[in-house]
């Protein structure tokens, strides 16, 4: 498409504006209904999706249309911007965040809806990610593969473990916080009962609240703790590793990839952020081309990172089994 990226953008934006029963009644052309997170300003489907189509082919006004609305995080106005984007009855629709999901969802059962999430499966929007058993497809970040390796590297390393804590963030009001973590906790969980493992949850709203409730971790004998996004949010990777060690707590990172905590189990973000970009496209070429969802497989990243600090191990007292260090890509000593 012609153009500076702004330019585009206010082509998109001005198309967001038509009046929705004249476009319903004007469009022949293949429609695909986006319900973004974001504002149209940062909006990765305008600069990453619709170059990423006209790549394939997919001219705007000449063999496709977008719709696009924005909720730039006021998820208030979801269910009503869904109805809208249904109303234009597109050949598929397009969202990312399980909260944006359940809106479309809400409104339809029958229009593909290629989306991404955390875990589709534990969120209801799918039995089998191999094969899909409704209209949600798309991209997974594969959270219950990393859970579950966290859950089983801490029993491996924590000689006689019975318990593990989820640590997070307070996040208050915002709801795509409270769904990821109501998701990870559920998550871990569950796959660490299945282990003969109990867990409990502690949440801090800030460094005071941090180091507290830590303290009391220790007071209660609690060995192992899985983080979800104290670090960076709350406590620097140094500062939240020593904290830890001081209060004798294994901590298996995740998403932020702290190489200070006795280990990290986690996605390149910003290369899984590339992956996505890059695969979005052909996964909605294949839905306009008729491809019933039951027969396009969620996709997910499949390079995982591992890290291991012997440093923080041989202050928690621990040592790590041959078999564990032999799985790890960096090892700090």
């Amino acid at each position: 498409m012609p153009g500076s990226v702004q330019q585009r953008r206010r082509a998109f934006l001005s198309l967001a504006l038509i009046p929705l029963a004249p476009r319903a009644r004007a469009s022949t052309l293949p429609t695909v209904g986006i319900l973004d997170v974001l504002d149209a300003k940062s909006s990765d489907f305008i600069r990453y999706l619709v170059p990423g189509m006209q790549r394939l082919g997919y001219v705007e006004g000449k063999n496709i249309r977008y719709a696009f609305r924005h909720l730039d995080w006021d998820f208030s106005k979801a269910e009503r911007f869904a109805d809208e984007l249904v109303k234009l009855a597109p050949d598929a629709l397009v969202t990312e965040t399980s909260l944006a999901i359940r809106a479309l969802r809400k409104n339809t059962s029958r229009i593909p809806i290629v989306a991404a999430c955390s875990d589709p499966v534990g969120s209801g929007f799918t039995q089998s990610l191999s094969k899909p058993s409704g209209n949600v497809i798309g991209f997974t970040l594969n959270s219950r593969e990393i859970a579950t390796k966290q859950v089983e590297l801490l029993k491996a390393m924590v000689p006689g473990l019975s318990h593990i804590v989820i640590l997070g963030k307070d996040r208050g009001q915002n709801e795509i916080a409270r769904e990821t973590i109501r998701i990870a906790t559920g998550q871990i969980g569950e796959i660490a009962s299945a282990q003969g493992l109990t867990t409990s949850s502690m949440f801090f709203r800030n460094r005071d609240d941090a180091v507290d409730g830590l303290q009391a971790l220790k007071r209660q004998d609690v060995r192992a703790a899985i983080d979800i996004d104290v670090s960076p949010s709350i406590l620097s990777d140094e500062d939240y590793a020593d904290l830890a060690i001081a209060a004798g707590v294994a901590v298996a990172g995740g998403a932020s990839g702290n190489e200070k905590l006795l280990f990290s189990y986690y996605q390149d973000g910003a290369e899984a952020l590339q992956w996505f970009r890059s695969r979005w496209p052909h996964l909605i070429d294949r839905v306009l081309h008729g491809t019933p969802p039951s027969d396009l497989p969620f996709e997910a990243p499949n390079r995982y990172l591992m890290t291991i600090n012997l440093r923080t191990a041989r202050a928690l007292k621990l040592v790590i089994p041959a078999h564990v260090m032999a799985r790890a890509e960096k090892t700090i000593r």
